[in-house]
């Protein structure tokens, strides 16, 4: 018994540390985790949805129409946060490129647009979680170290039971 919730916990512990080592090898050129069409990323600036939680959103930049509040890359500042805004006037470029004006008075390319905020979800206090560990210091300390120990506690074993066979 002793043995199966070991392992148990092992495997658990493993899907932990992929799941977020994907998380955070899918970051894109905004520092934001890409999954397929998805956008995952913590919420620290958005007022639609309550601070420190996780947001999953579809990328959609296609089925925007004028009105639509929209989740999108801020690149006027370089920590490449995400805003929201709604949209005044949508200008087409040609048939992959948009203009799209918000009610602020500024202007985004398509390109930095994620997608409308009806299609976001939030999972709350999730996305400190998640914050902490995609951290260098939390990710060392809850993936790295743990995992070296382990690694060490098994070849230590492995010694053991070598020099008994001996």
């Amino acid at each position: 018994m002793n043995k199966i919730v070991g392992l148990v916990i092992v495997c658990l512990y493993l899907l932990f540390v992929i799941i977020l080592t994907l998380y955070l090898f899918m970051y894109n050129r905004f520092g934001v985790s890409s999954l397929g069409e998805n956008i995952v990323f913590s919420n620290e600036y958005l007022d639609s949805f309550s601070k420190g939680s996780l947001i999953i959103i579809k990328r959609d930049s296609k089925n925007i129409k004028v009105g639509d509040q929209i989740l999108y890359y801020n690149f006027y500042n370089m920590r490449g946060n995400i805003n929201e805004g709604k949209i005044k006037n949508i200008e087409i470029v040609n048939k992959e490129e948009k203009t799209i004006e918000l009610e602020n008075g500024r202007f985004l390319s398509s390109s930095y647009l994620i997608g409308k905020e009806e299609n976001a979800f939030g999972i709350p206090l999730i996305g400190y979680v998640i914050k902490v560990l995609s951290s260098t210091l939390g990710y060392l300390s809850f993936v790295i170290f743990p995992t070296t120990v382990v690694f060490f506690y098994q070849l230590n074993n492995l010694f053991k039971k070598l020099k008994f066979l001996r």
